[in-house]
């Protein structure tokens, strides 16, 4: 017998009850087969939404993190701009959407109802590297009237800041007296750790402010800035990116080792991932133990399978011990046992993941999808329906029903034949 004719007489005797079932007994097997179908689905639908939603934690933060911190950061010690754009310039062009040349302080904000410590940082950006390069940094006049701030949502909440209040900043070791400055945006950066201390500056406007009002403090400055960030296309900053993202920064810092200046030497290179590495292992971690915990539900749940099949031999032994009394022989009885299990765990898998996206799309239009931003680092339930973890969780549940079926095969397969026709009429 063909393969084909295998799968298609496999289909009719597992899912053609009404033809290949007595009455008596057709509900006993239809509802073993809808239980075995639903209960093997709804575990993977389980492991599908969850892994959607640690996958979802994950792919937002670093996508955060990426466009705020950049996708790759370079630290240096104080330098001239001369001695950024040098460095800059030896950068891979490829993937390149923006460059930030930045210097950070630690600093006092005070708003309308209090004040708060935080960092503030200083940046200057630039679309290009070139756009940096051809920068003349050294013509640079006017002073702004007024100082514009970017606050993060948490810290403006803090504050009690809304756009245009006015702050006064003091940044110790850096000049005398405070700067008087005016919220000109609220950033929501989505991580309240990142928000409840995002201070941010234009590098050039404060410079002239700094310049102006306390040039003998500027004059003993030990440089322009300290640090650069690259900022690179999308394809970059996710999860799934990162051997891409090691070959640029490995890339970059080969040729840097190879300038004929020692400073240009061992550099201090950090990605996304690196800058937040203990938060990423973290969820990665806990993405492992849901994953096995859920898994191994599954398995449980996959049983239903085992005892499906059971049902169907047993209602249809006299059949079966027909068949092998005409020819049909062990091997491809299992064959048989194992294509039915075959197609429940396709059917099942199919139906887990459909089942998965609806209840994700009803999960986040429910109240539990708002979440307190201090404790979780997200003001909203994410979900990630990443293809390779969601094919992953198919792939385990065409296995699952399939080693089930396999284990329970070998067992129905050693039965005899002849003692079923002599019993059963």
């Amino acid at each position: 017998m063909l393969p084909r004719e295998w799968w298609k007489l496999s289909a009719l005797w597992l899912l053609n009850l009404k033809a290949r079932t007595p009455r008596s007994r057709r509900a006993l097997v239809a509802h073993s087969v809808r239980i075995a179908l639903m209960g093997l689905g709804c575990g993977l639908a389980a492991l599908s939404l969850t892994l959607a939603i640690v996958s979802g934690f994950e792919w937002k933060l670093s996508e955060y993190v990426a466009t705020t911190g950049g996708d790759l950061l370079h630290q240096n010690s104080w330098m001239n701009f001369e001695g950024l754009k040098a460095r800059a310039a030896l950068a891979p062009e490829e993937g390149v959407e923006g460059l930030e040349v930045f210097w950070a302080a630690p600093a006092l904000v005070v708003g309308p109802e209090g004040g708060r410590g935080v960092t503030l940082e200083a940046a200057r950006a630039y679309p290009s590297v070139r756009a940096f390069l051809d920068d003349d940094t050294t013509r640079e006049t006017g002073t702004p009237d007024v100082l514009q701030i970017e606050l993060g949502r948490a810290l403006a909440d803090t504050l009690k800041a809304p756009l245009g209040s006015k702050l006064r900043i003091l940044v110790p070791g850096v000049m005398k007296g405070s700067l008087q400055g005016e919220v000109a945006r609220i950033r929501e950066l989505g991580i309240y750790d990142l928000e409840s201390r995002w201070m941010k500056v234009d590098e050039k406007s404060l410079r002239a402010v700094l310049r102006a009002k306390d040039p003998e403090a500027f004059s003993r400055r030990p440089g322009d800035a300290h640090g650069l960030r690259y900022f690179l296309s999308e394809r970059f900053h996710n999860p799934a990116s990162g051997r891409a993202l090691e070959d640029w920064q490995d890339a970059y810092r080969v040729r840097l080792e190879a300038s004929p200046d020692p400073s240009f030497h061992e550099p201090l290179l950090r990605s996304w991932l690196e800058q937040r590495q203990n938060l990423f292992g973290s969820i990665g971690l806990d993405k492992l133990v849901l994953t096995v915990i859920l898994g191994l539900l599954c398995l449980v749940a996959g049983l239903n399978v085992a005892a499906a099949l059971v049902v169907l031999f047993l209602e249809r032994d006299r059949e079966i011990a027909v068949l092998r009394a005409v020819g049909l022989s062990r091997s491809q009885m299992l064959g048989w046992i194992l294509i039915q299990g075959a197609i429940m765990g396709f059917v099942s898998s199919a139906g887990g993941l459909a089942l998965a996206r609806v209840f994700g799309v009803v999960l986040q239009r429910l109240p539990i999808a708002e979440l307190p931003s201090e404790v979780y680092n997200l003001s909203r339930l994410p979900l990630k329906y990443v293809f390779t973890e969601q094919l992953a969780v198919f792939g385990f549940g065409v296995a699952a029903a399939l080693g089930l079926s396999f284990v329970l095969g070998t067992s129905l397969v050693k039965g005899s034949f002849l003692d079923v026709l002599r019993h059963r009429k």
